[in-house]
């Protein structure tokens, strides 16, 4: 009877039908084991934006390559490749970018614009990989010790001032420093991964990533022999009686050769600067305006542009569509609606071995396993980034920085970033640092400290004696809300001043 064969056999008690298999009395065993694959593969939040992230690194300069999943795809993969070639890789991309857990803002201070990052988990991908290796730049935050030091051109600067006496305005203004050196010195700690981008052009262009025909040989009889050994093993497996393994196993046959058919297309330009006249980004990245870990894309602009603002993948097709769009639709149609069978069919794999229990759940277990530890051989971050910088010719420097708090993190990127100039625009930070007349200020102070002459040239244009702006007209008291003012500057600038110095300190003197 039914009743009397072993918890192996699983719920539904059928005998192999042709091999013989093991038999055990363990049901809780089983029972356990059964759930294990449900668990790991339920479907986490957030996979289109992982989805996209590894398909943009994946593959050589003129096609991003397949999709990064080697033997049996995670629940979700098989409904977001079907969903990615039927909406089209615009529209998925920009849904798949704006997932509100991973969303991220980038501000450009070079142009003053703010836009959503690009490209899904790609940037975050390469960072993380970048930022592992990421050097310390100590940077001063004591204003006991940089208040005296970075304010004493503002002590000869008030006492040039004739309007008031100089004494008196040399005395409120060693007053500030006094204050101002009292004041804390850490309110809220902010970490500035600096990632300095760079790229080998000449050498980029001399390759050009064509794989040698040895090679591309080699690969085609890997591919034939893997799919040949899932056939064999599916078939093994049926006549042990392991239905819910064979249908694993059958998903992940069909799988491999549906990604075959689908071709993943880079956008014409990839990589290169579209701003002849600008060659360096300065680009910074958070969760969001009021986040405490951010990230500053420096150097090559075209790979930062690419990186976090353009899609790096223009369209996903299927194969064999040729120059015909109708047939290529109809094509990509097809696979999408074998993608979506394979995704019911994979879910109705899972949830039946968890309810046949038996050695169905060791079968799937083991694949699940074998699966998981291909694609950390295979398509990990850390293989991905590695890949993807080796076959660009792609740099990725990285710098950690403290600091004290946003303002003077802020200040450093729009002090010490190329081009510069009074014009530059700061509508960028607007989010980050609301505009304000002490905001004004204290980026007029950075502006006329950023140039090394900036005496000579405050002579040159008739401002030498100007009043302090903290110093009152016609003897009139300062206000507390202007001494409050003037230290939330006069610290703000002098941290900016040396936060800036010990960066260049460190990176050869020329950061942004």
């Amino acid at each position: 009877m039914s009743s009397e064969k072993p918890a192996s056999y699983g719920t539904n008690h059928f005998d192999p039908p042709v091999l013989s298999i093991a038999s055990s009395p363990l049901g809780i065993l089983f029972e356990w084991v059964a759930l294990i694959p449900l668990m790991i593969y339920l479907a986490q939040a957030g996979i289109s934006h992982r989805l996209v992230g590894r398909m943009a690194l994946v593959g050589r300069m003129a096609l991003a390559g397949t999709i990064p999943a080697s033997l049996f795809p995670r629940l979700g993969v098989l409904g977001g490749i079907a969903s990615l070639l039927r909406k089209g890789a615009t529209d998925y991309l920009d849904r798949a970018s704006s997932v509100s857990e991973l969303h991220r803002t980038v501000w450009d201070a070079g142009w003053g614009s703010v836009f959503p990052c690009a490209n899904g988990a790609a940037s975050d991908i390469l960072t993380q990989h970048a930022v592992r290796t990421a050097v310390d730049i100590p940077i001063p935050t004591d204003l006991g010790e940089l208040v005296p030091e970075y304010i004493d051109q503002e002590i000869q600067a008030a006492e040039q001032y004739k309007k008031r006496g100089a004494a008196v305005v040399a005395s409120e203004v060693k007053s500030a420093v006094r204050d101002g050196a009292r004041g804390p010195g850490m309110r809220r700690p902010q970490t500035l991964y600096i990632i300095d981008c760079s790229i080998d052009e000449k050498r980029r262009q001399a390759h050009g990533f064509r794989a040698s025909p040895q090679a591309a040989i080699w690969e085609n009889v890997v591919k034939a022999a893997v799919l040949l050994a899932l056939i064999g093993t599916t078939a093994a497996i049926i006549l042990l009686g392991l239905y819910g393994t064979a249908a694993a196993l059958l998903i992940s046959t069909i799988f491999r050769v549906s990604r075959l058919l689908i071709q993943v297309e880079r956008s014409q330009g990839y990589l290169a600067s579209n701003e002849p006249d600008q060659n360096d980004a300065c680009m910074l990245v958070a969760i969001h305006e009021n986040a405490n870990t951010w990230y500053l894309y420096t150097g090559s602009r075209g790979v930062v542009d690419w990186l976090l603002n353009k899609s790096m993948i223009s369209k996903v097709t299927s194969r064999g569509g040729g120059d015909n769009d109708d047939t290529n639709a109809a094509t990509a149609e097809t696979t999408a609606l074998l993608l979506y069978a394979l995704a019911v069919l994979q879910l109705g794999t899972m949830t039946y071995v968890a309810a046949q229990k038996g050695w169905d759940a060791f079968g799937l277990l083991a694949i699940v396993l074998c699966a998981s530890l291909l694609d950390h051989a295979l398509y990990s971050d850390g293989r991905l980034a590695q890949r993807w910088l080796r076959a660009e010719h792609v740099t990725m420097k990285a710098y950690a920085c403290r600091f004290s708090g946003r303002v003077p993190m802020i200040g450093v990127i729009q002090m010490r970033r190329k081009g510069a100039t009074s014009g530059s625009p700061t509508s960028w930070m607007d989010q980050i640092i609301a505009p304000s007349e002490r905001r004004d200020v204290w980026l007029r102070k950075l502006r006329r400290s950023a140039s090394a002459s900036s005496v000579a040239a405050e002579a040159a244009a008739g401002q030498t004696g100007q009043r302090p702006f903290w110093v009152a007209e016609d003897g009139r008291a300062t206000t507390e809300k202007e001494k409050n003012d003037r230290i939330w500057v006069q610290n703000n600038f002098v941290l900016t001043r040396a936060a800036a110095e010990a960066i260049d300190t460190h990176m050869g003197g020329c950061l942004l």
